[in-house]
């Protein structure tokens, strides 16, 4: 990605969040960039509307509020000692943040960043990150976003992208760039996602057409872009399903899942609502939201 100028990770010192960290560092170095570690903060609290004191400080002894903030101090310093160990090439920054996990990550960030979080049921920042957490990190995010897996992915697999007929091809372009820098293969996805009962009365051989006529389709749109970069290549494939399904089944496999935040639908619009969480949760390798600039 030839925009981005940092990359920022969360972490909270669990072996979870060290595989998050780990693979945030990994890319830092490929693309020799600063790597900025956070970990944040937030003690369980209820509004005390009228309260002079913040929720923390209101609710919490002073000692408790600074214990609380020195173990976690504590971890961010382990995880931000081992990286500079393992990867003593890169520049590595550290923070603490105090407060919603979401927001004090998000604010935490600028142009040119690329943030990566990552899927654990543990407590602090990864584990706020599933659920809402995650819906509000992907739907808000002014730079793209990459959430990590705590399971093994094959770091040599292809790129796998999720694209449709909208005119904003930012992920596309992302992914074939990712492609690039790594020599990897490039598979873009498209999904047969229309009136199932309809085409489940129609003859294989015009449900067969669908597939070749929408495939041509996605190759028209994406040539174009392909053609600006020497030396790369594309392959498309339309996958029956709705846009979830046929992306998980897809990127089996890959190394990294792409797709884009906004849209008038398909894959595009596809990290509204509950297909969100959906993937934040259940997707087997890192994947990868760009956000449309144009939002």
């Amino acid at each position: 990605m030839k925009d981005i100028t940092r990359i920022v990770v969360g972490t909270d010192g669990s072996p979870e969040a060290w595989n998050v960290a780990n693979w945030a560092a990994g890319q830092a170095e490929r693309q020799q960039v600063p790597l900025q570690v956070l970990r944040s903060v937030e003690l369980p609290t209820v509004e005390s509307p009228g309260a002079e004191l913040s929720p923390a400080e209101h609710w919490y002894s002073p000692d408790v509020v600074d214990e609380v903030r020195s173990q976690a101090t504590e971890q961010l310093d382990g995880v931000v000692a081992r990286i500079r160990d393992q990867y003593p090439g890169i520049q590595v920054e550290r923070e603490l943040l105090v407060g919603h996990p979401a927001r004090t990550v998000l604010d935490s960030t600028q142009p040119g960043d690329l943030l990566v979080v990552g899927r654990s049921h543990m407590t602090g920042l990864l584990g706020r990150m599933v659920g809402s957490t995650t819906e509000e990190v992907l739907t808000h995010a002014r730079v793209p976003v990459v959430v990590v897996p705590p399971t093994e992915h094959d770091a040599t697999g292809p790129v796998v992208v999720g694209v449709d007929q909208s005119s904003s091809q930012e992920a596309f372009v992302v992914a074939l760039e990712w492609s690039l820098e790594r020599n990897l293969p490039l598979l873009a996805v498209a999904a047969n996602d229309f009136d199932k009962a309809f085409w489940a009365r129609q003859s294989p051989s015009l449900a067969e057409k669908r597939r070749e006529q929408l495939e041509t389709e996605q190759v028209r749109l994406l040539q174009p872009l392909v053609d600006q970069q020497p030396g790369a290549s594309v392959r498309v494939a339309v996958v029956d399903g709705e846009p979830v399904t046929a992306l998980r089944q897809a990127s089996q496999g890959a190394s990294l899942l792409v797709v884009g935040s906004r849209g008038r639908g398909g894959f595009s619009g596809l990290l509204l609502g509950s297909t969100s969480r959906s993937l934040g949760r259940e997707c087997d390798v890192p994947l990868l939201v760009v956000p449309n600039v144009k939002d």
